[in-house]
């Protein structure tokens, strides 16, 4: 039910959180940090600026911040921008079969999950120091070792760069 560009979105909005305490949050940074093109990236910042949860400003040291307070935007706020729900979609006239009564059913249960999820409280989770040293210590993983790389061409056209 939920798509790759409200997950997305999701990333989005809690990057910006995080980053805003040291002044707007620009474009470049974004897509930097969460490794998105900037036309896909502008895409979800446009629908979530004309839904207001988040502001831009333009300029030198302009940038996006969260329009509304991180303890009452929830999950499902930033979600629903991107998701067409069953119950819309019965709204608009379309019929109700088995299965789409089952999966409203379930959708239901992920909407009211969702909605139970601030974002202050996944900032806080994720970065935590605590919850980080926790991690590493459980699993105790070591590095892995660089790939062994061919010294020797591998056809003709690769003898250049043997050379």
């Amino acid at each position: 039910m939920i798509s790759k560009k409200s997950i997305s979105a999701i990333e989005v909005c809690l990057a910006i959180a995080e980053m805003q305490n040291a002044g707007p949050v620009t474009g470049s940074a974004l897509s930097e940090r969460l490794r998105l093109s900037i036309s896909h990236l502008e895409n979800i910042l446009k629908q979530l600026k004309h839904r207001r949860l988040i502001a831009s400003s333009r300029g030198p040291g302009g940038g996006y911040t969260m329009a509304q307070d991180l303890s009452r935007t929830n999950l499902w706020d930033i979600a629903s921008v991107f998701e067409k729900t069953h119950r819309e979609m019965e709204k608009m006239g379309e019929p109700a079969t088995v299965a789409a009564r089952y999966e409203l059913g379930l959708e239901n249960v992920v909407v009211e999950y969702l909605r139970g999820i601030v974002l202050v409280d996944v900032l806080n989770r994720v970065f935590d120091p605590a919850n980080v040293s926790r991690a590493q210590s459980t699993f105790k993983l070591s590095p892995i070792q660089a790939p062994v790389r061919p010294k020797v061409p591998n056809s003709v056209f690769q003898l250049h760069m043997a050379l």
